[in-house]
């Protein structure tokens, strides 16, 4: 699932806003203006909400088949509202913010590990950008992250997906890791520390041995900022 979410769709689309700190609340305004007319309509879609520490909002919806930035998602809304009232929709989600960033995910099911309980909304995230010709090897690498966590039972679930922002090239793996809140995440590190000992020094070093550069960021799920077709009947 995505952060946790879907348990079906493997690709998603991704739209992540900055979001200017001074009109915050007129963004969450106008998201939950545009979930409240999907639903009125009965719109067939879905999104989730993940909200960054930094003030960006990414907007994650799953696709059937291929991912890909240039697909439509909004035909069927349009067709019901009308193009004018669609844009104005838009119109004002834009106003609050200083710039988008699309992108493409993909699962990778078979590299991750457990999946977050419902009640897990938080999530720390790493970011890891292959080394040139080391991206094969990286993902081999991702299932002997796994099978150590398995053979040590680890309790700390963990999400693998890859990630493609805009036009790049190069893409980015995601891993995510759940929990209830950032003093949650911060036990569970210590425990599942305690748990693999000498094993996670190990893993690390060598999965630096792959990787051009890293990044953590950190955040939470806006269950409230979310749609389905199941919140419309």
């Amino acid at each position: 699932m995505l952060f946790a979410v879907y348990s079906i769709a493997q690709e998603f689309i991704l739209h992540e806003n900055i979001v200017k700190p001074s009109l915050n609340d007129n963004y969450i305004t106008s998201i939950k203006k545009l979930r409240d007319v999907c639903a009125a309509n009965k719109i067939n879609m879905s999104w989730s909400t993940f909200v960054f520490e930094d003030n960006s909002y990414a907007h994650i919806l799953p696709v059937k088949g291929t991912a890909s930035i240039e697909t439509d998602i909004w035909t069927e809304l349009k067709s019901k509202i009308g193009q004018e009232e669609f844009q104005k929709l838009v119109a004002e989600i834009q106003a609050s913010m200083a710039s988008q960033i699309p992108g493409t995910i993909v699962a990778m099911p078979d590299h991750s590990y457990l999946k977050a309980a419902d009640d897990e909304y938080y999530r720390m995230i790493l970011f890891l950008q292959p080394l040139e010709g080391k991206e094969t090897e990286l993902e081999n690498f991702f299932l002997e992250w796994k099978k150590h966590y398995v053979e040590k039972k680890s309790p700390s679930a963990y999400n693998l997906y890859k990630v493609q922002y805009g036009d790049q090239k190069e893409s980015l793996y995601l891993i995510n890791l759940s929990a209830k809140d950032a003093a949650d995440m911060e036990a569970r590190m210590g425990e599942n520390r305690n748990l693999m000992g000498e094993t996670l020094a190990y893993l690390w070093k060598k999965q630096m041995s792959f990787t051009k550069k890293y990044y953590f960021r950190r955040g939470y799920f806006a269950p409230d900022l979310g749609y389905s077709l199941r919140i419309a009947n």
